[in-house]
């Protein structure tokens, strides 16, 4: 029986420069050869600008469920879909190698993050047990010992005691306020190393699929 209610995931890749470095001309040509469909009007780029000068901040294109967004003024890019498997493979696929044509982003990549929110009854299994399945998962020791039958109106838990650092993981849950029976966990994960974040976040996702079949 599926115990777990989808809510969002998102994925962002950011970097580290000092000024705009995001061509907003290049993400809008580039993803339409991929199937994608500007999700509002493009913004108006003046012929003699320079293109990394033009400022967006929202979702931009977007193909079937699939959404890409942008926030110049932090160098963000983010990508985010309702299942992680087709999250995944868009990111491995199309997302990543075009992120990676753009060399002054990608030469400045500050960490790649992971924006997770799902919703699950209160009456299973600790959402905790079910992101620590094996001691690969590091990042989640802090919550093993934790008791799964707590009762709590919030929680919050780090791995580091910096959360401003590029290596972080942020873990919350709650009580959803429009529903006391479900518990709302929330996760942000940021890591430097692209194949250690993409190893992370393959964990989770399969953490995800084997509680949601149970």
């Amino acid at each position: 029986m599926k115990n777990i209610i989808f809510e969002s995931y998102r994925i962002a890749v950011r970097s580290k420069s000092l000024f705009r470095n995001i061509d907003i001309n290049y993400l809008m040509n580039k993803f339409k050869t991929n199937g994608y469909a500007f999700r509002i009007p493009p913004p108006v780029i003046n012929p003699v600008a320079d293109e990394t000068s033009v400022g967006f901040k929202g979702p931009l294109l977007q193909k079937g469920e699939i959404i890409i967004d942008v926030n110049s003024d932090i160098n963000s890019i983010g990508i985010q879909c309702n299942s992680m498997d087709s999250l995944i493979k868009e990111l491995e696929t199309v997302f990543l190698p075009n992120i990676k044509a753009m060399n002054l982003f990608y030469k400045n990549i500050w960490f790649y993050e992971l924006q997770l929110k799902i919703k699950k009854q209160n009456n299973e299994q600790s959402l905790f047990k079910t992101f620590y399945s094996s001691d690969e998962n590091k990042e989640f020791e802090i919550i093993k010992n934790i008791d799964t039958n707590m009762t709590m109106s919030g929680l919050t838990l780090w791995d580091s005691g910096n959360p401003n650092m590029e290596d972080f993981t942020e873990m919350r849950l709650f009580i959803d306020p429009l529903d006391t029976e479900l518990l709302v966990y929330k996760i942000i994960l940021r890591n430097k190393e692209e194949l250690t974040f993409m190893k992370k976040i393959k964990s989770i996702n399969q953490n995800i699929k084997f509680e949601n079949t149970t």
